[in-house]
């Protein structure tokens, strides 16, 4: 197998979706373009600095509170997402994994180890046409790094719960999910998410 990706690489090298540099779909220069937030945002639509996860004029959510690593409109964000849906660049999920971590870390937010752990599920076709979830393969990435246990909605009564997706929207699946698992019984949903929109 080894053997393999060898020549694999020979033939088909990986290089940086933005620069071209040889080595990993998304090179270290390229990733630090990034703007990471320094500070947890509310569920309004302008974002504004906060100390409480909803001000009196957020949108009605189920999710508890939301964290985002970015903004949407970030030129390398836009290229990751067109090329995990162009060339389903599994590899583009540990990089946006490192984002969401990173942003915890700076914000000083501790995830507890009695989280269970989730992704927004996508649709069986698209998940077949891709061969992977991106929202799965960061909740594998970020569940290993945190220790923290990958659960499924029939196992969420009375739970807290860490729901992961590619991006947050006020219409978006993951606050249609969030509804979902309050209904089953969550306790607590709280969105981790790579980006804003």
């Amino acid at each position: 197998m080894k053997y393999l990706n060898s020549v694999l690489d020979l033939l088909f090298p990986k290089k940086c979706i933005n620069c071209g540099r040889r080595g990993s779909f998304l090179c270290d220069d390229c990733l630090s373009l990034i703007e990471i937030n320094p500070f947890q945002f509310c569920f309004c639509e302008t974002p504004q600095k906060i100390i409480i996860p909803k001000c009196s004029y957020c949108p009605d959510t189920s999710l508890d509170e939301i964290y985002s690593a970015c903004d949407a409109n970030n030129f390398i964000f836009k290229k990751i997402t067109k090329s995990i849906k162009e060339k389903y660049l599994i590899d583009l999920c540990f990089p946006l994994s490192l984002l969401i971590l990173t942003h915890l870390q700076i914000i000083g937010k501790k995830i507890h180890k009695d989280y269970l752990v989730m992704s927004v599920p996508i649709g069986v076709k698209e998940k077949k046409r891709k061969g992977f979830s991106e929202s799965e393969e960061i909740t594998k990435i970020i569940s290993k790094a945190c220790s923290l246990k990958i659960s499924n909605e029939s196992n969420v009564k009375d739970k807290n719960i860490l729901l992961i997706d590619l991006l947050y929207t006020n219409e978006g699946e993951i606050n249609k999910y969030a509804k979902l698992l309050k209904e089953k019984g969550a306790k607590k949903v709280i969105g981790l998410v790579v980006a804003r929109g």
